[in-house]
């Protein structure tokens, strides 16, 4: 398992003007000349306000540094990615490309997606004022309305996350990867809370502003304390409607193709990013589908924003009864446990 240091060390960025302690915020070098940050951070460095929607033009220059590189070296960027952030805390990202080579020994940094933070251990590291750089380290919880994750410090000495974190990668210590940005600190410095993005937000942000994200990010399913994806069927077909036709013209029928984590209270389908929580599932039924022998879906159905829905999955990997049938069984029987209470 990599290590934080080994990995956020070389992609970490600070964003200052003249390098000195003290910044804006932080950044993370991904996709070559690339850094991802908070559009507040740069809003703030512009010294514009954190709410200005309007992207900066690209004549407008960030100098950044990376402090765990060459902390003496300074490079401009410009913006060519801009999510602004909204007045529920949504929003909020940045893309610079930076107008001379990262430093030799820098690394891009990747991305994992999971569907579950909660009470994941993290770590991070940020620029608040008056230091040269500082250790942060707490627990997530789980997402907000707005998809912003909650990071509590549990600790009762050390330090915080607070302004000069913004724009820094949060590491998980269960998973071994980055999987979230920290976008903001709790207003009340009692709380001693903090809120970060995770990777699956910052990736539909960024699908249409800036697509060569989806290259840096990686599904994680490593075992956690948190949430345990220990079962993953591969290449699962998916539709939403339910497939009438005969195994002959069964590909024809799905909507995607993609894989489905199983964990213990939720089920997980790639590439929808389809979430589905053992306590939302209202039904779930093993049937065939038209008149062919091999045709078996596994349906689902679930609560969820829209009030009620349903999904149904069949195994692509093989034909004949062992393959189709016998794996979607297999699937089956583990979704109907989550439905009765969770697995074992």
């Amino acid at each position: 398992m990599d290590r934080a240091e080994d990995v956020l060390g070389p992609a970490l960025a600070m964003i200052s003007s003249d390098g000195s302690t003290g910044s804006s915020g932080a950044g993370v070098l991904i996709a070559g000349r690339h850094i991802l940050t908070c559009a507040h951070v740069v809003n703030s460095y512009l010294r514009h306000d954190q709410h200005d929607a309007e992207r900066p033009a690209s004549d407008k220059t960030v100098s950044l540094t990376f402090p765990f590189m060459s902390a003496d070296h300074q490079i401009d960027a410009h913006v060519v990615a801009w999510a602004p952030l909204r007045p529920d805390g949504g929003g909020d990202l940045a893309v610079l490309e930076l107008r001379s080579p990262a430093p030799q020994k820098s690394r891009e940094a990747k991305f994992f997606k999971t569907p579950d933070l909660h009470r994941h251990e993290f770590w991070c590291y940020g620029f608040p004022e008056g230091y040269s750089g500082r250790q942060a380290s707490g627990r997530l919880l789980r997402a907000e309305p707005n998809g912003l994750v909650a990071m509590e410090d549990i600790k009762s000495t050390g330090a915080r996350i607070e302004a000069g974190f913004s724009g820094a990668p949060v590491w998980d210590e269960d998973l071994g990867g980055i999987v979230a940005l920290v976008t903001r600190e709790d207003r009340e410095a009692e709380a001693r809370r903090a809120f970060c993005m995770p990777t699956r937000m910052i990736e539909r942000l960024l699908s249409s502003e800036w697509p060569p994200f989806q290259d840096v990010v990686s599904v994680s399913n490593k075992r956690s304390s948190g949430t345990d994806l220990d079962k993953v069927y591969r290449k699962v077909w998916y539709t939403h409607f339910a497939p009438e036709l005969t195994a002959k013209s069964l590909a024809g029928v799905r909507e995607a193709t993609g894989d489905l984590f199983i964990g213990r209270d939720h089920i997980w389908y790639e590439p929808l990013d389809l979430l589905i929580f053992g306590d939302d599932i209202l039904r779930v039924r093993f049937s065939k589908a038209g008149s062919d022998f091999v045709n078996f879906w596994v349906q689902i159905e679930f609560r969820s924003s829209k009030g009620r829905d349903v999904a149904h999955f069949c195994s692509g990997r093989f034909l004949g009864w062992g393959g189709i049938a016998g794996i979607s069984r297999s699937m089956f029987k583990e979704i109907a446990a989550l439905k009765d209470g969770g697995r074992t």
